[in-house]
């Protein structure tokens, strides 16, 4: 991989856009070159723009917590987009690089708020990838396209932190660290914690195991199953249960079901009282309903003379109408007639206000001339006023400013003097500080310098008291450790002493799966066997049932057939009943039919003293003939009902024959599904209890068992044997208890004796390590404290002839920088003063004569005013005097109002008097058209009252019955002739249910049940008795009930429990031997393994580049045994024959030359499968080095550029960035702000 270009906008502290393009300027031919730039500037920026271009993740955040808000934008810690710069609408990172196929790629990272506004929310991050020499086809998805670059590049994010970011500074840190931290380090540096988690993983794993084992057998121990003896009592007591409680619900149903019978007797005997009392109301309802009748014929009478009343009654209300016209016409009429008498004095007095009018606008014409003239003077006087006020304001305003300005201009120029005085007199006293401006930025860099090595020094003694204490503990710690170790290794003989004793004692795993297996065969024998006995006795129930049904069914047969003949007998009578009440229907319809038309007929016909046209009597009976009629037609109704009422009692029987038959059908249908069921159930009863049979022979065989008819005697011997099987089982689970706790003792005491190991070579290794940092921080100390005093002379040289105090200020640099800005900024402003001092003195001048010029043209402007103002108060005194002050075009308006009012009455008057006359005129007609109108109605109502009392008189009828037959209406009249037969109706029915219910009470009589009730007690008392003892033999069966479920799911869960404990042993024995291999809490075993072999093919890729740096030196793995010195890393010095010693004991500039040869072999490690990298970065750590070794570290970059690869080194070290000739400069600007800048030497 090599990069071509780094492309970046709003970025941390890089505002805007930046570019660093390798392909041109001055970077093209630079092999090496340094990226610089104070702390926090944004050196490291430029990194991490490669990291999220490429991999979109930012290095500085790999430790940072997961949640919680850093930002207002409600980021977490961990989120990439929080490099956007505060207050930019939007921000890239981009990279150009060569991929592995040869083509040039463009990766770009981008985020941007919304709408690209500085105070949008935060959008998602997206990902771009584009080919600058090709056309492939291109993920477009943030996913896809990580996936495409690191098929490009060969490396992931870690793989290329490490190969291109080189990490010689945490390889300082791990020379320096103890054997765990040295652990952690290299964990960090090459990838390889995953072996530490799989170590943890398969303790965790182990541990897993042995709780599911424990949980399981605690599970087993938690189940209380009953013994084969106690089961089968608890088998006995059930059975027992059983029959007791099916003896008692028979009684009780026996005792139910007769006091059902009496309850449904009672209920037919309630219904009997109930239909005859309503025949009784019925029968009285139809006695009292003749009066009804008798009313219903005259109504229907009157009915026929509704019309004529209607008409007379129309009539007399027109003739009323009539009458109350006339007299609102002759009202009407004498209203006119006055109404013109008022109309005409109005007008004359409307003409006269008219005259007088027009004489008032005549007399007020010479005045109205004469202040016309004097208003138009007095308009021109008060023009001449404001415009004189306005002149007069505007001299005063313009005075008032120059009188201002002249005050301001002759201040400054006061203020100016004095300014320029003090400021000359200030720098005169302090002369001595302009030297100080001149070194002023050597100085405060030796301040710097002086501050922070005290403050090292002070770090450095701290360190040292530390270092100290610590070298006591350690030393404390390892007599310690070494004093556990030996107490360890005794538990741990003695454990493993037990261990093999309870192996000896344990039963082998076939003697207890022997067991085990006999126990629960057995067990399910015993319990098969009770179950086949209670079989047996559900079989004989389920046969007797069977017959029971049988019976039910031949007698609903039986009553089925006698239903059937009543039914055959009624429907051959039924169509002659029907015909026979539908004929006798009719002849009754039409005999009253022909009734009510005859006689209506015969009384409008008949004349007294005339012939009959029917008999030719001239005597005409007709009270007689209704008579006649009315007794006929009672004795149609009569017999029409009785046909009726044996019709309905028929069709009745025949709907209960046919509900009862569906009833029957519907029982019979249910009795012979139920039958059939029972017969296949009965079957399959037998079929299972013959095989459960033969099933229990064959493993009773099997198990040396004999089989015997007598089951008792079976139950006694299979309890027998279960229970010494029981005894066996709870002696081997004691031995196997017994095992498994010993070797859990010795797992234990092993891990205990190995921890106690780790820990003895661990506090003898921090010894070493204590003692090497204790001698290191000293002659550290030695240096900087020699470092410190040279500062102090370079400052007193500058400072003590100025300040004699320095040493004493809290911050010589504050100080410094104050004073030699306030020489500044003082001598700017006199040099400001001085400049502006002649052009102050001639604005002074200029002003003054301004405010002379002003104040003239005020006063002249003030004398044109008075004069104005005197003109103006002669002309309104004048005009006062005229019109009594008004204007003349408000005299003229009203004027012309009132000439305007006075001819518009004098119009309305005139207006109001014809059409009084017209008003008058239609009055008159209106009332001769009313008096004829009364006349005609009069003529109409009197004729209509002669006919009315013509037919009322032949009716023997009076108005109020023809009125009120009216009110009543047709509809009235029907719904009471409905009424009435209604009546009659229910006579009729209540009859027949009285019949019904009397048949259905003889019914129920001849079915009445045996009486079961026992002597001295009642039915009641009975039923109660029986329900109790019924309630309490079903609790006892549901409590044995229970009893023997609880039981049957205990057995069935420890068989269970016991396979799943089996099952769990093999599964757990893999997980077991690997945690015994490679497992441990801590993953130190399985990663120690893999870590030494990392370090070995480390230290071989380093050694290669250590050659070229430092030939004397050699790098080797420490020997040993422990965790601890296996991480050690030793120097071979090959100047020395051979002889090894610990980094420790190097030199600054040697350990900086090794971390680098560590680091550059990481590098190669990671790139690895082919993979090529063409870019390095070293991030400081140039600091210790002195002039020689940093000529090799140089040199080691340059030979590092003739091999094809470009070096870019970030430093603070001045000699570093002298050697570089090519440098990106990133200085820091106001706001934040950094800049980047290319330079050469």
């Amino acid at each position: 991989m090599r990069i071509l270009s780094i492309h970046g906008k709003n970025l941390a502290s890089l505002a805007g856009e930046f570019s660093l393009d390798f392909r041109q300027g001055p970077l093209a031919d630079a092999g090496i070159f340094a990226i610089t730039g104070p702390t926090g500037a944004g050196k490291s920026t430029l990194l991490d723009a490669m990291c999220l271009a490429l991999f979109d993740s930012l290095p500085r955040l790999d430790d940072a917590p997961r949640s919680g808000e850093s930002t207002q934008d409600g980021l977490s810690p961990s989120d990439p987009r929080g490099i956007l710069r505060h207050g930019t609408g939007d921000g890239y990172a981009a990279i150009e690089f060569v991929g592995r196929d040869g083509h040039t790629y463009r990766s770009e990272w981008s985020v941007q708020r919304a709408r690209k506004r500085p105070d949008g929310s935060l959008q998602l991050s997206k990902m771009a990838l584009t080919c600058l020499d090709a056309n492939p086809a291109l993920p477009d998805k943030k996913k896809d396209i990580k996936e495409y670059i690191l098929k490009q590049i060969g490396l992931n994010d870690q793989q290329f932190r490490r190969a291109v970011v080189l990490a010689q500074g945490e390889f300082e840190a791990f020379i320096k660290a103890s054997g765990d931290e040295r652990a952690q380090l290299l964990e960090k540096l090459t990838g390889t914690a995953i072996y530490t988690r799989i170590g943890q993983l398969a303790f965790e794993k182990a541990s897993e195991v042995k709780k599911t084992y424990q949980l399981i057998e605690q599970q087993i121990t938690a189940r209380d199953c009953l013994d084969p003896t106690d089961r089968a009592d608890l088998e006995e007591q059930y059975a027992a249960a059983q029959n007791a409680f099916a003896a008692s619900s028979a009684h009780l149903q026996a005792l139910q079901t007769l006091q059902t019978w009496h309850a449904k007797r009672a209920e037919h005997a309630t219904r009997l009282e109930q239909a005859r009392k309503t025949l009784a109301d019925a029968e009285t309802a139809q006695a009292n309903a003749a009066p009804r009748r008798a009313a219903l014929n005259r109504n229907r009478h009157a009915l026929a003379l509704v019309d004529v009343w209607q008409n007379n009654l129309d009539a007399k209300q027109e003739s009323e109408k009539a009458d109350a016209a006339l007299e609102q016409s002759r009202v009407a009429e004498q209203e006119a007639l006055v109404s013109v008498r008022n109309a005409r004095q109005k007008q004359a007095d409307a003409v006269s206000a008219l005259t007088q009018a027009q004489q008032q606008q005549k007399e007020a014409a010479p005045q109205l001339a004469a202040a016309r003239t004097v208003d138009q003077a007095l308009e021109t006087a008060r023009t001449a006023c404001a415009t004189a006020h306005k002149t007069f304001n505007a001299r005063t305003d313009e005075n008032t400013r120059a009188q201002k300005q002249a005050q301001q201009a002759t201040a400054a120029l006061g203020n100016a003097q004095t300014l320029q005085a003090d400021l000359q007199k200030w720098l005169r006293t302090n002369q001595p500080l302009e030297r100080l401006v001149h070194d002023e930025h050597d100085i405060i860099n030796a301040l710097a310098t002086r501050d922070a090595l005290h403050k090292n020094i002070e770090a450095l003694q701290s360190t040292l008291a530390e270092q100290t204490e610590e070298l006591a503990k350690a030393q404390a710690a390892t007599d310690t450790a070494q004093q556990h170790q030996t107490e360890a290794e005794a538990s741990l003989q003695q454990a493993a002493h037990t261990l093999a004793t309870a192996r000896n004692n344990a039963p082998s795993a076939r003697q207890r799966d022997a067991v085990y297996e006999e126990y629960a065969a057995l067990s399910k024998i015993a319990q098969d066997n009770t179950v086949l006995q209670k079989d047996l006795s559900f079989l004989g129930q389920t046969r007797q049932e069977h017959k029971t049904l049988q019976a039910d069914i031949a007698r609903l047969a039986d009553e089925r057939q006698t239903r059937q003949k009543e039914r055959e007998h009624a429907e051959q009578a039924l169509p002659e009943l029907r015909i026979r009440a539908e004929e006798k229907r009719k002849a009754a319809t039409r005999l009253a039919a022909a009734m009510d038309g005859t006689v209506l007929a015969l009384r409008e016909a008949l004349t007294p003293g005339a012939p009959c046209p029917v008999c030719g009597a001239t005597e005409h009976h007709l009270a007689s003939l209704t008579t006649v009629l009315d007794d006929a037609v009672t004795q149609a109704r009569a017999e029409a009902a009785e046909t009726e009422q044996t019709l309905r009692t028929t069709e009745q029987r025949l709907s209960e024959l046919n509900a009862q038959d569906s009833a029957a059908s519907t029982l019979r249908k249910q009795m012979e599904s139920q039958q059939q069921s029972l017969s296949q159930r009965l079957a399959e009863h037998e079929n299972a209890y013959a095989r459960a049979t033969t099933a229990l022979h064959e493993a009773l065989r099997t198990w040396s068992e004999a089989p015997d008819p007598d089951a008792e005697a079976l139950t006694r011997r299979l309890r027998a044997r279960l229970e010494r099987l029981s005894q066996n089982k709870t002696a081997m689970a004691q031995a196997q208890e017994d095992l498994d706790r010993a070797d859990k003792a010795e797992r234990e005491a092993r891990a205990t004796h190995k921890e106690r190991c780790t820990h003895a070579d661990h506090a003898a290794e921090c010894l070493r390590t204590t003692q090497s940092a204790c001698k290191t921080t000293q002659d550290t100390l030695k240096t900087e404290t020699h470092r410190l005093e040279e500062q102090d002379r370079f400052l007193a040289g500058r400072l003590d002839t100025i300040a004699p105090d320095w040493r004493s200020l809290p911050n010589p640099g504050q100080w410094l920088a104050h004073k030699t800005a306030e020489w500044r900024d003082r001598n700017t402003r006199l040099q400001a003063v001085t400049t502006e001092l002649p052009g102050l003195t001639a604005e002074a001048a200029r002003t003054a004569q301004a405010n002379l010029t002003t104040q003239q043209q005020r006063d002249d402007a003030q004398k044109a005013l008075t004069q104005a103002q005197t003109d103006l108060s002669e002309l309104e005194q004048k005009r006062a005097a005229l019109l009594d002050g008004r204007s003349v075009d408000t005299v003229e308006n009203a004027l012309a109002e009132a000439m305007q009012t006075a001819t518009e009455q004098e119009k309305q008057a005139r207006d109001l008097h014809e059409n009084a006359k017209l008003s008058a005129a239609k009055a008159h007609t209106l009332h001769q058209e009313a008096e004829r109108t009364v006349t005609s109605t009069g003529e109409k109502q009197a004729a209509c009252l002669r006919i009315l009392n013509e037919r009322l008189a032949a009716s023997s009828l009076t108005r109020e019955e023809v009125e009120q037959a009216s009110s009543l209406g047709v509809g009235y009249l029907e719904d009471e002739q409905k009424s009435l037969d209604t009546l009659e109706k229910s006579v009729t029915t209540a009859q027949a249910t009285v019949t019904t219910h009397e048949r259905l009470l003889n019914d129920h009589d001849a079915t009445r049940p045996t009486d079961p009730t026992p002597e001295g007690l009642s039915l009641e008392e009975a039923v109660k008795h029986a329900a109790d003892k019924t309630g309490q033999a079903e609790t006892t069966l549901q409590d044995l009930e229970f009893r023997r479920r609880q039981d049957d799911e205990a057995r069935g869960q420890t068989e269970k429990l016991l396979t799943e404990l089996e099952q769990a042993r093999q599964k757990g024995r893999v997980w077991e031997e690997l945690n015994d291999l490679l497992g441990d809490a801590k993953g130190k075993t399985l990663r120690g393994f893999a870590q030494n072999l990392t370090l070995d093919r480390l230290l071989g890729f380093a050694n290669e580049k250590l050659a070229g740096l430092k030939p004397r030196y050699t790098l080797q793995r420490a020997g040993g045994d422990t965790p601890d010195s296996t991480m050690l890393i030793e120097v071979v010095d090959n100047d020395m024959a051979g002889q090894t010693r610990g980094l420790h004991n190097l030199s600054g500039g040697e350990r900086f030359l090794v971390s680098l040869s560590l680091a550059l072999g990481l590098s190669e490690m990671s790139c690895g499968h082919g993979v090529r990298i063409e870019s390095l970065f070293i991030d400081e750590g140039f600091g210790s080095l002195d002039s020689a070794s940093l000529g090799q570290a140089i040199a080691l970059l340059e030979d590092l550029h003739a091999q094809g690869r470009r070096v870019g080194v970030i430093s603070h070290v001045e000699e570093l960035k002298e050697r570089i000739s090519t440098k990106v400069e990133i200085t820091p600007a106001a706001n934040g702000r950094s800049t980047l800048n290319i330079t050469t030497d």
